[in-house]
Order: C-alpha cells, then sequence, then structure tokens
C-alpha cells in the first residue's frame, strides 16, 4: 500500500471535518475565511488523531528492522529473525537460547521521509491557528468597533495585552532562574 492509507485517510478526514463544520455551522451567514480557518483547525485536530495510528505502526515495523539487523545483519527484510535471550533460572542460568521473530510489514507502511514533513506541517500549521489566526479573528469579531482599520487595531492591542502578559510571565520566571543558579526541578 505505500502511502496509499495515508492519502485515503488525508482525504477522508477533510470530507469529515467538511461534514462537521456543515452540520454545526450556518455556510450563508459566517464569513467565508472564518468558515476556511475553523475548517483547517477541525482537519488538523482530526487529521491527528487518525493519522497516528499509521505512524505508531510504521515506527514499530522500522524498530523491529534495525533491532534484527543489528543481530542478524545478513538477513534479508520480511523474512525471519533470530534473536538470542538470556534466561535465568533460579537454581541454575541457561545459555542463550534462540528466538524466532518476524519483521511483517503493515499494510499501513508509510514510505521514509513523508512523516517527518507531514508531521512538521500539521504541528507548525497548527501552531499559528491556536496562537496567531484564531486569536486575533475571535477578537475582530468581538471589536465594537465600526470600521475594518478600527477592528484591526482592537484585535492587535487585545493579542499585545494577552501576549505581553504571558512574556511578562516568562520574563520573571527567566530572571528567577537566573538569580538561582543552584535552583533544582528534580521531583
Amino acid at each position: 500500500m505505500s502511502g496509499a492509507a495515508l492519502g485515503i485517510d488525508i482525504v477522508v478526514v477533510f470530507f469529515l471535518a467538511l461534514l462537521v463544520l456543515y452540520r454545526y455551522a450556518d455556510f450563508r451567514k459566517q464569513h467565508k475565511l472564518v468558515i476556511v480557518a475553523t475548517l483547517l483547525a477541525w482537519y488538523l485536530c482530526f487529521l491527528i488523531v487518525i493519522i497516528l495510528p499509521l505512524d505508531v505502526t510504521t515506527t514499530i515495523y522500522r524498530q523491529c528492522e534495525v533491532d534484527s539487523s543489528k543481530i542478524s545483519p545478513s538477513s534479508a527484510p520480511n523474512s525471519s529473525k533470530v534473536f538470542t535471550a538470556n534466561r535465568t533460572n533460579s537454581s541454575h542460568n541457561v545459555p542463550d537460547i534462540p528466538v524466532l521473530q518476524q519483521c511483517f510489514k503493515p499494510w499501513s507502511y508509510i514510505p521514509d521521509g513523508i512523516l517527518p514533513v507531514f508531521w512538521r506541517v500539521v504541528y507548525w500549521t497548527s501552531q499559528f491557528l491556536t496562537w496567531i489566526l484564531l486569536p486575533f479573528m475571535q477578537s475582530y469579531a468581538r471589536s465594537g468597533d465600526f470600521s475594518i482599520t478600527g477592528k484591526i487595531k482592537t484585535a492587535l492591542f487585545e493579542n499585545a495585552i494577552y501576549y505581553g502578559t504571558y512574556l511578562l510571565i516568562f520574563g520573571a520566571l527567566l530572571i528567577y532562574v537566573a538569580v538561582h543558579p543552584g535552583l533544582r526541578l528534580d521531583w
């Protein structure tokens, strides 16, 4: 399947997010930019949940291949791998016993290089939406100004106060850590 599962999931999740948005939003009353931003935010959230199992199965398969190549480098991929295991008993030690393990390629296997790029795009797009675009859009919609420039100024001012507070708290914590160099955070 080599990537087909990923492609199918991406398309199915997009239509799932679109269906949920259609069910809960009124397309005629909402601004198109709000609908697109909401669709993208929901799509990325759903995509993380659906793609994560594909990533886990691919990672488990790759780790099995790496572990088996350390033990028996001459074996071919998808063949039987022989591992040795130390078994100890309370009365005596048993010598190394070969244990047969097979690495089966999952049907949802995703080729190398695709998932790191995919996760970077999903991560940074989600961060941009969460911390910049959606709070700005919320402040813009809540502002009581009548002009576009007035609404933008109000939204920028509200977000500056919000993020300035975070920056102030971070700066205070950074100064506290710098003043106390022997501070240990062992729990």
